[in-house]
């Protein structure tokens, strides 16, 4: 009996919507709405005199104890959905809504996709090669979202308007919890910038324009370029921002996350463009028969694709 018939690519974009909406509330709520505040801290200036110093947004967050580096008002992402409520446990929300695509639909799609015997017929590379290849960008995908789970789940930072009342400033996130933190954010970037090459290698190897035309290659490329080089940047205005201190790094690295954040998310959801005429169905019983019909529907399929390629 079928529980759920719904078109496979309404579903994955509305779940990816869904992510890049809330997200999107956070950002322009955190630094609209006015809870986060500059706060005026003394330190001691190169000569040793005690002076007052303006910390943009301090009242939030401090990466690194006694860096005295200035900044445009741009928080991280980090710090706009962990900060306030209750926008954060809607953006959680929505993450959890994507879990079964992008921890098992998609890692399936990516071995279904590059196995079709039209691909398989059409590629440079032999069978092996491209089933290990797809395989393999499954696994990446798989741990680039277990690496964004952990930061979306695993690290709340506090905020208190109550006058007199603590606020991280007095009771700072410890320092190990940060490490593990950036980890997880190198992991996700692994994990999506492997997935997209590992794509586009498959893509690229195919002498058949009609499929890559069919799996939107044009903007997939320019997305897995853009992701790339915005998530490498990050990690390296990040680690000089580290060592140097200097004015603004931390902005150069924030700009830099918000675009390979949020380019992650769209080409997530543009993977499913091949398959957009499936269906996603849910059933509580797979018969026999069932399954003969299915195979059918799969060998009619492949047959169409054939016919619109020769065209």
């Amino acid at each position: 009996m079928e529980v759920i018939r719904l078109k496979l690519t309404t579903y994955i974009y509305f779940s990816i919507g869904l992510i890049i909406t809330s997200l999107s509330a956070c950002c322009f709520y955190a630094h609209f709405s006015g809870k986060i505040k500059n706060i005026t801290d003394q330190i001691y200036d190169q000569h040793g005199n005690l002076t007052n110093y303006t910390k943009i947004n301090g009242n939030v967050v401090e990466y690194w104890h006694n860096c005295t580096e200035m900044n445009i008002a741009l928080l991280t992402i980090t710090h706009t959905f962990t900060t306030l409520t209750p926008g954060k446990w809607i953006f959680r929300l929505c993450v959890a809504w994507n879990m079964p695509y992008l921890l098992v639909i998609l890692p399936i799609m990516f071995d279904r996709m590059f196995k079709e015997r039209h691909f398989l017929e059409n590629s440079r590379f032999s069978s092996t090669s491209i089933k290990y290849l797809a395989r393999m960008a499954g696994v990446s995908e798989i741990i680039g979202w277990l690496a964004a789970l952990g930061i979306v789940f695993c690290l709340d930072v506090y905020y208190n308007d109550t006058e007199g009342a603590p606020n991280v400033m007095d009771a700072p996130t410890p320092i190990w919890h940060w490490a593990l933190h950036l980890k997880f954010y190198f992991a996700m970037i692994f994990g999506y910038v492997g997935t997209s090459l590992i794509y586009m290698i498959l893509l690229l190897q195919t002498d058949d324009k009609c499929l890559q035309k069919q799996h939107g290659y044009i903007p997939k490329l320019c997305l897995t370029l853009f992701t790339t080089v915005t998530g490498l940047c990050s990690v390296y205005y990040l680690f000089r921002d580290y060592e140097k201190c200097e004015d603004n790094l931390n902005f150069k690295f924030a700009v830099h996350e918000y675009c390979f954040v949020f380019g992650s998310f769209i080409l997530l959801g543009e993977y499913a463009r091949y398959f957009k005429d499936k269906e996603l169905v849910v059933r509580f019983q797979d018969t026999v028969a069932d399954r003969d019909g299915n195979d059918r529907e799969l060998q009619r399929l492949e047959r169409s694709v054939d016919e619109a390629c020769t065209q």
